[in-house]
């Protein structure tokens, strides 16, 4: 007996895509104080799907670390890897710019931002024309500045992201 697809459910070719994620971002990275910097990431994307394989936008967010703040604006790239069914798995890429938002209340120390990148799998739950609930997993990198008096240092965020919600 053949499974029966929910007639609810038309997967989108092309056309206007948005994604609204959020989640952990671990790892056990410390900062320049020795504090362990755990975070948090919240992102939305909007952008155009042009094909099964590619589909672009731009997308804003906040990454809230345990010592710094930042504002990612990227540029995502996405596609999926099946275009049947309610459960299509996909692939991400991002990269950009990601401002520090980090509120400074030490004199003669400011913190810089720097780029970020990210790139991961994911699936997609489609429950209701193309709208799906979205799960995903993968590497997130930030790069930010610390500059005190006259020296200024790097610092890399690397982390493992699990980012869930929405996607139409």
């Amino acid at each position: 007996m053949e499974k029966r697809v929910n007639p609810n459910i038309q997967y989108k070719k092309k056309g206007f895509v948005h994604n609204t994620e959020l989640g952990p971002l671990a790892m056990s990275n410390r900062a320049s104080n020795g504090v362990t910097t755990s975070a948090f990431s919240f992102q939305t994307t909007n952008g155009y799907k042009f094909n099964q394989w590619v589909y672009t936008g731009l997308g804003i967010g906040a990454d809230l670390y345990a010592v710094q703040t930042f504002v990612p604006v990227v540029l995502s790239m996405r596609g999926d890897f099946s275009s049947k069914g309610s459960k299509i798995p996909f692939y991400f890429l991002e990269g950009g710019y990601g401002f520090n938002a980090t509120s400074n209340d030490v004199d003669n120390v400011r913190f810089g931002g720097g780029a970020t990148f990210s790139a991961g799998l994911g699936l997609k739950l489609l429950f209701n024309d193309n709208t799906g609930f979205v799960i995903g997993a993968g590497y997130r990198f930030q790069r930010s500045s610390v500059a005190r008096l006259a020296l200024e240092e790097l610092e890399d965020f690397n982390r493992l992201t699990l980012r869930t919600g929405f996607s139409f």
